[in-house]
């Protein structure tokens, strides 16, 4: 806790002397406005570990835990082995005939071996941990000051995106910037080692140079290589959110500087159309289904994943069980090591090709030794889908938007997630009010769009609560802008 507190003393000098190296700045706050905004936002960081150390058990059963062993594992190669660590942090490693890759790395870690990019734009966990590895080597082995430094990522994400937009805003662009950095689950999610700190920062950074390129019209082609690096990087951390995020904020700067052109609704409409178009012929070519077809085949696989197993691995295959600790034994005198007992049915995936489930009706060898990778038991705020396709996707906006709703919710948690579900409900009522009383600005209808298309995309793909409230909250700055935006419309034309 000391060497927590030395750190974030450090950073919030550096921001209040020299605004951290020119890094953090923005006309409307002051050094020592931003230092202090910046000393709430860090309390996120102990919020956050509080929370899931002592309400829920040990945070480092957890992914944010879990992405701290594991960066820490991947940091320790570098002392060790610093051809194999830049290998590995490049992505060129061989994850399964490099036996040291495969006994420093692969069978000590659980969200390592999770984060395969097999899967139609799957959360790639690898670059997280990759990213904090490098990180590991100021964060002197503690979880506090490492998710520090993912807070001070994710705050300079914020002040990118306010940078972005806040031009488009005639009043209230303080209460804008303030709503991106403390709305709860964007300030608790974003303040600790997980995917959304590192994901702010890159939809930040990446539509801060589309703004540059379009409406400020400066040097395009070095932008254009930093542009195609991040968009790079975002099809292995979060492509579902980043691409149509870059995507919509390309256009809306595109119609901003054109304030004559007469068919923007009709324009937003067809580019939308087109995209999701695009999209379909792509998942067609790929994967033989359609957008559609895979969401919902992703929703299958998040709600199977959500009932639990016990999770095992050998040099040939990841073995998965039901969660049930009488299916295996342990062997005497190793740690983590378990065979598999005789008639057991089970689940697996050979690593020469992993995009093949197999099955396995009945084993037979109960000699064969596993290590263990991990053991989830059954998510208790797991959610329910229709089989009906309208009405999953009806459902899927009330998932992401309004449940649960105080009269719905169950225990603590879920009381918390009902009050910023209220809040986020009064926001976008308001909003398409204003929507309304503007005759459909294309603007804000744009940026309605971009957030009823990713609020679906999250409900009918995440079958749990917890999960639906940490990946919206990338969608909140969007949701937030798009308020604040409507009133400026509204007072700008009355």
């Amino acid at each position: 806790m000391i060497g927590f507190g030395l750190v974030f003393l450090l950073i919030l000098y550096l921001i209040y002397k020299n605004a951290f190296w020119g890094w953090v700045t923005t006309p409307y706050f002051k050094n020592a406005s931003l230092a202090l905004i910046f000393f709430f936002k860090g309390l996120g960081v102990l919020t956050f570990y509080a929370i899931y150390q002592y309400y829920y058990g040990d945070i480092f059963n957890f992914d944010s835990g879990l992405f701290f062993k594991e960066s820490k594992l991947l940091n320790n190669m570098a002392f060790d082995n610093f051809g194999a660590y830049l290998k590995t942090l490049f992505g060129f490693q061989d994850n399964y005939h490099d036996n040291y890759i495969y006994e420093n790395l692969i069978k000590p870690t659980r969200n390592w071996q999770d984060g395969r990019i097999d899967k139609f734009f799957f959360n790639d966990n690898r670059t997280v941990i990759r990213v904090n590895s490098v990180l590991h080597f100021l964060a002197f082995d503690n979880y506090l000051i490492l998710a520090l430094y993912n807070c001070l990522i994710s705050y300079l994400g914020v002040i990118l995106l306010f940078k972005s937009f806040e031009v488009y805003l005639t009043k209230y662009k303080k209460l804008f910037f303030i709503s991106m950095c403390f709305m709860p689950s964007l300030w608790l999610h974003s303040a600790a080692v997980l995917k959304e700190p590192l994901t702010l920062f890159l939809v930040g950074a990446l539509v801060f140079l589309i703004y540059q390129m379009i409406v400020l019209k400066l040097n395009r082609k070095i932008r254009i290589v930093f542009l195609t690096l991040g968009l790079f990087i975002a099809f292995y951390l979060k492509p579902f959110i980043v691409y149509p995020v870059v995507f919509t904020s390309a256009l809306f700067f595109w119609l901003s500087i054109r304030p004559n052109y007469r068919y923007k609704l009709v324009f937003c409409v067809i580019s939308y159309t087109l995209a999701f178009g695009t999209i379909n012929l792509i998942t067609y070519l790929s994967r033989n289904k359609s957008a559609i077809e895979i969401a919902l085949n992703k929703q299958k696989v998040f709600l199977d994943a959500a009932t639990g197993g016990i999770f095992l691995l050998d040099n040939t295959k990841f073995v998965r069980l039901n969660y049930d600790t009488t299916l295996i034994k342990r062997v005497k005198d190793k740690v983590n090591h378990y065979t598999i007992n005789y008639n057991v049915p089970y689940i697996y995936w050979e690593h020469s090709h992993q995009q093949d489930t197999l099955y396995c009706g009945a084993n037979t060898d109960t000699n064969k030794v596993y290590s263990l990778v991990y053991k989830i038991s059954k998510s208790q705020s797991n959610l329910v889908y229709p089989k009906d396709s309208w009405s999953n996707v009806g459902i899927s906006f009330y998932y992401a938007i309004a449940f649960p709703l105080f009269y719905n919710a169950k225990g603590t948690f879920m009381w918390l997630v009902s009050m910023e579900n209220f809040m986020v409900l009064c926001l976008l009522l308001i909003t398409f009010w204003f929507l309304v009383r503007a005759r459909f600005n294309a603007h804000l209808f744009l940026i309605l769009l971009l957030v009823l298309s990713l609020l679906f995309l999250i409900g009918i793909t995440t079958g749990n609560v917890g999960a639906i409230n940490r990946y919206r909250s990338l969608i909140l700055p969007f949701i937030s802008f798009a308020f604040f935006y409507s009133i400026s419309l509204f007072k700008s034309n009355n």
